[in-house]
């Protein structure tokens, strides 16, 4: 976690390997990541050793989510092609995936 100057976390890190055993499938899966990001303005999400996601799983986290968290950016770490994949499928955008840090989505919920 990253901390402003007033002293509170404006931004974190999660790297899914430690939160999921398994590549994350279901909306339940997303549901239980996201409980409580909205603390944050920042979450940077690392995606370095999972090989793909389902859709429900993306459809929550990068569609529902920003829809009712628009105060929240997203941004994306070591994805891969699957996982670009099913991004572009249940947002119809390519996702600026530079490897160490593109930013997923905008202020606004924009992806």
């Amino acid at each position: 976690m990253i901390s402003s100057v007033e002293g509170g976390y404006t931004k974190t890190l999660i790297p899914l390997k430690n939160v999921f055993t398994h590549n994350p499938v279901s909306r339940s899966e997303a549901r239980h990541l996201t409980a409580r990001l909205e603390a944050f303005e920042e979450v940077i999400l690392d995606f370095s050793r999972v090989e793909w996601m389902g859709q429900g799983f993306a459809d929550e986290l990068f569609v529902r989510y920003p829809a009712r968290h628009p105060e929240v950016r997203f941004t994306i770490r070591n994805a891969g092609a699957d996982i670009e994949k099913m991004f572009y499928h249940v947002t119809g955008r390519h996702m600026n995936n530079e490897k160490t840090s593109g930013l997923l989505t905008q202020p606004g919920g924009q992806c």
